[in-house]
């Protein structure tokens, strides 16, 4: 799956790369005590989906556990981004290509189906020179780099620690709707943004106010709306994150 590969790229040397361990962990494997507090997610939904859900998240609309990771990584490095692209790598294989300037990931065909095994595979991290993420070639498509850090959000147990770790203390509204492609955007979805249509809401709030099927998927709903920029503080006067 993960054999030859060609791109079309400057030869630009290299910045210093990171290696880090592509994440796994689904939201329902973080202990039950993780957020418990700040965010009351200890209902019986939550502890049901923990110990059900043991594996990562299958491909859902083109994207797998690896776009979570690449989707993660990029979040990490959200701030080191201005003026490079990042390069993703597993054993040497060019997986994917951040393009800053275009807020687009450059991604190897077929990557959603690739093995993926978090115990055994490292996802490297070359940060270069933004003019190393040119056109790419047939073997890569193109998708906003708001999908992968949304998939983050959805389907990564770690995503949950992007967030604040006092998000449920704070009174929350909708700044934007997801900048994703509408096939990631679920009814449960549609249901926060309906909720935060007609006041701000708290954590606690908008927990109680879910079906139970939603609440168990909550959490990482609020992260994936927080790393994509879509929910603000009522009275936070720093911006909401963003890429680039």
């Amino acid at each position: 799956m993960l054999d030859s590969l060609r791109f079309v790229s400057s030869q630009q040397p290299a910045l210093p790369s990171a290696s880090i361990v592509a994440p796994a962990r689904t939201h329902a494997e973080l202990p039950a005590t993780a957020l418990v507090g700040s965010w009351p997610i200890d209902s019986a939904a939550y502890r049901a989906r923990r110990a059900a859900q043991t594996e990562p998240a299958p491909p859902y609309n083109g994207l797998g556990p690896w776009h979570a990771a690449i989707g993660g990584a990029i979040w990490e490095r959200r701030t080191t981004l201005r003026g490079h692209c990042l390069h993703f790598l597993s054993k040497g294989v060019l997986l994917a290509v951040l393009d800053v300037r275009l807020r687009a990931v450059h991604l190897r065909k077929g990557l959603e189906n690739a093995p993926f095994d978090a115990k055994r595979l490292q996802l490297e991290a070359q940060l270069r020179p933004e003019t190393a993420a040119n056109k790419p070639a047939p073997e890569f498509h193109t998708r906003p780099v708001y999908d992968l850090t949304w998939w983050h959000g959805l389907t990564d147990g770690e995503a949950l620690r992007s967030a604040p770790s006092d998000l449920g203390q704070h009174l929350m509204r909708l700044r934007r709707f997801p900048p994703v492609n509408p096939q990631l955007v679920l009814a449960r979805h549609l249901a926060i943004f309906q909720a935060f249509s007609s006041q701000p809401m708290t954590y606690e709030a908008l927990f109680n106010a879910s079906e139970e099927s939603a609440q168990a998927e909550l959490p990482g709903d609020l992260a994936a709306l927080y790393i994509t920029g879509c929910l603000e503080f009522v009275g936070q006067v720093e911006p909401p994150p963003s890429i680039g």
